[in-house]
């Protein structure tokens, strides 16, 4: 189930998206205030002092009150559907084979894996959030700033951005399915 509080509130938000994904007409339809965006392919950021220090003055400048990381489920880089012979590495490619490493070999069974796509999506997310959060200079402004920081899949077929933890849940239950 959705977020019942997704959008609702109308605020300044910065969100950290794939340029791949296309989904910056849903988040408009979906989120009330004014919306910005920083992108990084794969929803993989690479954070560095004047990166940090960039994005902490437009937060200031803009009122951003809440942060959102966000991809789409379908994105390229988590579905494999790059053609990896056929183009250089992204540092994506790395966190992707590291998360899949993580997850049961159960899931990452072919029937099972394309329909539980969103918990690799989710965990990708939850550690790209944890991975903000941790940044040098930005991460800590953010917390005592009191800024939200959330995460969201978008699902596009239903038209829906689902929370890590509804994602989460769906994967473990899809976990504790037999393939039989």
């Amino acid at each position: 189930m959705p977020d019942k509080d997704l959008g609702s509130v109308l605020c300044n938000r910065l969100f950290l998206i794939c340029p791949t994904d296309y989904i910056e007409q849903a988040i408009q339809n979906q989120f009330n205030g004014e919306t910005y965006y920083y992108t990084a392919l794969g929803v993989y950021f690479e954070w560095d002092h004047k990166i940090e220090s960039w994005l902490w003055e437009l937060i200031c400048e803009q009122g951003i009150d809440q942060i959102v990381i966000v991809s789409a489920i379908d994105n390229i880089f988590y579905s494999g559907d790059l053609d990896k012979n056929s183009r250089r590495s992204y540092p994506i490619d790395e966190a992707v084979i590291e998360t899949k490493k993580k997850l049961s070999k159960h899931l990452m069974q072919p029937e099972i894996f394309s329909s539980n796509l969103h918990l690799l999506v989710a965990r990708h997310l939850a550690n790209q959030k944890q991975r903000f959060l941790e940044t040098t200079s930005l991460g800590s402004r953010i917390r005592s700033g009191g800024i939200e920081v959330k995460a969201y899949v978008y699902r596009p077929q239903e038209e829906t951005f689902c929370s890590l933890e509804e994602c989460i849940q769906r994967g473990n239950l899809l976990s504790s399915v037999s393939v039989n």
